[in-house]
């Protein structure tokens, strides 16, 4: 349940981050930080494209 969520706020996040990107990197980042129900959250840089 706590990953539906967990994955649920990142897909939202990233649908409402217009013109930015991620890297793969800080996405796997993201998903391996909430592994195994610990309570550590990164944020995520944003960067806006040019």
């Amino acid at each position: 349940m706590r990953r539906r969520v967990l994955a649920n706020l990142f897909l939202s996040s990233l649908s409402s981050a217009r013109k930015t990107h991620f890297t793969a990197r800080q996405a796997i980042s993201y998903f391996y930080a909430n592994r195994g129900g610990l309570k550590i959250a990164f944020i995520l840089t944003v960067g806006q494209l040019n």
